[in-house]
């Protein structure tokens, strides 16, 4: 019974090795693939590891031959050099330079789109140029878009880098008595948008992979962030005797002066990608140089936002 075992797995085995292509190379091994294109300088095939298909390269310069199960549809440029030099191997989590630099072809180009609710930190009580304590700080719901591009390092590890829109800022609001039984509601509104340049790694721990198609992960890094718009709006609501706010118009709009043209912005989020073009992640961030920079004053308020964001990769 068990050498029918044995022999049923080494035909299992057999047939599945020999539905799939083969690289034969120069120093005797044998990398049975699927693959997917070749050039003048690189093989590029997919590898099953573990149950997942796997994204590599190998250097024509170590290929003796190639044996298709199915001919693809390519032209294989011939190799136009010879070379004695040692060509490191593209073994998955490799540390030498020239392995990282050959993982950094797989990468993938997103957009990313969502909602942020932002506020101040800080000393923002003096912004609106009352001292009342009847004020108090709201969250500004605005939002978030972009693009970048994903560069895959290792299975586990990718570096980020993209373009950015932010829309971010402040309520800041009080209400006071007009007449006797009446109540006047007036909202300040404080608006700075900012371009960000985002630089980032995220890590993917192999415990939460449940495949390459879907898997959670840890990302952060920082954001430099340039000031494009920066704005504030205030605006009353009249309670009237029936305890119904009514608009009555916005009543001041102008610019946010004295804002720092620059700031920069640490930031750490998790996500979930899945199905390999589609994903969501939910991202804090903190400006650490500051909104305002009154000449000869601290910096004293800062911005803090959280986004979630739906990402889409091609």
């Amino acid at each position: 019974m068990n050498r029918f075992l044995v022999l049923v797995a080494f035909l299992f085995l057999g047939t599945v090795l020999h539905g799939q292509d083969r690289i034969i190379c120069k120093d005797g091994r044998i990398v049975y693939c699927h693959i997917i294109n070749v050039d003048s300088s690189t093989v590029y095939f997919v590898q099953k590891i573990e149950g997942y298909d796997i994204n590599r390269t190998i250097d024509r310069n170590e290929v003796k031959d190639m044996a298709y199960k199915k001919k693809p549809a390519i032209t294989l440029a011939p190799v136009t050099h010879e070379t004695n030099n040692i060509v490191p191997d593209t073994t998955e989590n490799r540390s030498t330079l020239e392995g990282i630099a050959r993982k950094l072809k797989l990468s993938n180009f997103y957009i990313i789109g969502g909602a942020a609710i932002s506020s101040f930190k800080g000393d923002y009580e003096e912004l609106s140029g009352y001292r009342y304590g009847d004020y108090y700080k709201s969250i500004r719901i605005s939002f978030d878009i972009g693009a970048g591009f994903n560069r895959t390092i290792t299975r586990c590890w990718s570096f980020q880098y993209g373009l950015e829109y932010v829309s971010k800022g402040m309520l800041y609001a009080r209400s006071y008595s007009y007449y006797v039984g009446n109540k006047v509601w007036e909202s300040y509104t404080f608006i700075v948008d900012y371009i960000e340049v985002p630089l980032s790694f995220s890590f993917s721990p192999l415990s939460w992979q449940t495949s390459l198609k879907t898997y959670g992960y840890l990302r952060g890094g920082f954001s430099p962030a340039f000031l494009v718009r920066s704005k504030y709006k205030c605006a009353y609501n009249f309670k009237d005797e029936f305890s119904v706010y009514v608009p009555v118009g916005q009543s001041e709009k102008g610019d946010f002066k004295n804002t720092n043209f620059i700031d920069i912005c640490p930031f750490v989020a998790f996500g979930l990608r899945k199905w390999e073009h589609f994903g969501v992640e939910g991202k804090y961030e903190l400006g650490i140089l500051g909104v305002v920079n009154k000449k000869g004053e601290m910096r004293q308020v800062y911005n803090s936002t959280f986004s979630l964001n739906m990402e889409f990769y091609f």
